[in-house]
């Protein structure tokens, strides 16, 4: 089972702790018909502004930077190869990219802190083992970690004490004027989702098939309730939050 805390924790390895600090994260739908869904839950208010980065980046197009974003709503997904969620989501986000991605919507892929260095090449055949290859996709050179460190800290405490870290997945909303609106962390496994390990949320309906992706590892993304709030996505959500 995979949930965001155990994701963060359990790659302590790769966290960078800050002196920074910040307020925590907060819901980000508060109300309207996703704020009782489990996945949409996950996305949640940074504790302070983010600005997207205009760290220089390689993609297939030339050289991109994610604060050129603008036109239409964005999910902007951080990932690296030792990252195992990471990959793991992958595949579903890339499936959401195909039947929801257009003018008003798009799914972004960005390499950061990729330890095996990873360029343009090699981060597409990481995607393409996970049926992800075809995804738009932006990497960090020489595995700069710039973007992972604007973008993906948080504030996370073990009891003991609180520290600013940064951890992955994590995955951003971004309105088409640019501007990141929410984030989430983890690869939410769709086991968590048929379990019902979040009784305070509303349930949704199983099909068997959605039973038989669970049972494979997927993602939230590959269940009925991930394609509702993609299309909601891809139909304005943002515009209107």
């Amino acid at each position: 089972m995979i949930d965001r805390r155990s994701v963060c924790l359990g790659t302590a390895a790769a966290m960078v702790g800050a002196s920074t600090r910040a307020a925590p994260d907060t819901p980000f739908f508060v109300s309207g018909p996703f704020s009782h869904d489990l996945l949409a839950a996950g996305f949640r208010t940074p504790g302070a502004p983010l600005t997207l980065p205009s760290t220089p980046l390689v993609s297939a197009h030339g050289p991109q930077r994610l604060s050129r974003l603008r036109g239409r709503t964005h999910l902007v997904s951080l990932w690296a190869e030792w990252c195992s969620p990471c990959l793991q989501e992958a595949t579903d986000l890339a499936a959401i990219s195909r039947t929801y991605g257009g003018p008003s919507f798009g799914v972004i892929f960005v390499l950061t802190s990729s330890h095996k260095k990873l360029d343009l090449a090699g981060a597409q055949a990481v995607l393409a083992r996970r049926g992800a290859g075809d995804v738009t996709l932006f990497v960090e050179p020489d595995g700069r970690e710039s973007v992972f460190q604007a973008l993906a800290k948080q504030e996370l405490s073990d009891g003991a004490k609180t520290d600013m870290v940064a951890s992955l997945p994590c995955n951003l909303l971004v309105d088409r004027h640019g501007q990141v609106r929410a984030r989430s962390f983890g690869a939410p496994s769709a086991v968590t989702y048929v379990k019902g390990s979040r009784p305070d949320l509303a349930p949704h309906t199983l099909t068997d098939a959605e039973k038989a992706r669970a049972l494979n590892e997927h993602t939230m993304w590959a269940t009925q309730s991930g394609h509702d709030f993609a299309a909601a996505l891809a139909a304005g959500l943002l515009e209107k939050a």
